[in-house]
């Protein structure tokens, strides 16, 4: 095992980083899921269409 991953350091190294911006990408996605229902429940998402006075 320790030989695999000395002979192939460089494939572990862009699979721990593809895991890492894949789990960010999610949670980024889950964050503005979230979001976008609290602003649908406090009825703040209409707030930037309002017309000037």
């Amino acid at each position: 095992m320790y030989n695999f991953l000395v002979q192939n350091s460089l494939y572990v190294v862009l699979l721990v980083a593809l895991t890492v911006w894949i789990g960010i990408a999610y949670y980024l996605f889950r964050l503005e899921r979230s979001v976008t229902k609290l602003q649908e429940s406090s009825g703040a998402a209409h707030v930037g269409n309002r017309s000037r006075e």
